[in-house]
């Protein structure tokens, strides 16, 4: 069911997961020489003129089976443990994304301090949003367990 509020967080996670595609993940700077990173690839400027884009496949890919599983879990409303098990695996799975995108945003420039943008931050609140489902899930699933008790 879409109104209980751990599906409006799952939802929340898959939106936020969804605008990382729009967004820029992060920023290098070094003279006449920028890097920017998004999701789907890293453009190289230098004088302010674009002049190689290098697609990134893997980010974009594991960022999209992100969003299919978030909405697999959405749908796994009536099977309250597998929902449970479903957002465990979508949080390793986004916290080793999260692992691999600042990996990655370190080694745009060498000895180049990149300057971390919204998709960034998008990625710590998308855990957070998994976090809060999952605590509605336990609820959930301790007032169902309280409720057969009292049969």
């Amino acid at each position: 069911m879409i109104q209980r509020i751990q599906s409006i967080y799952l939802l929340l996670f898959v939106l936020s997961c969804a605008a990382l595609y729009a967004l820029p993940l992060c920023t290098a700077t070094e003279g006449s020489n920028m890097q920017i990173f998004s999701i789907t690839n890293i453009q190289v400027f230098q004088d302010n003129a674009l002049t190689q884009t290098t697609p990134v496949p893997l980010y974009s890919i594991y960022n999209a089976a992100l969003i299919v599983l978030g909405l697999v879990c959405i749908f796994m409303f009536r099977n309250r443990k597998l929902q449970l098990r479903l957002c465990s695996l979508l949080i390793l799975a986004t916290v080793i994304f999260i692992f691999l995108v600042f990996r990655q945003s370190d080694g745009l420039i060498a000895n180049v301090k990149p300057i971390y943008h919204a998709g960034m931050y998008l990625l710590v609140v998308s855990l957070l949003w998994i976090f809060l489902a999952m605590r509605s899930i336990r609820h959930d699933e301790n007032l169902v367990r309280s409720a057969d008790r009292l049969r």
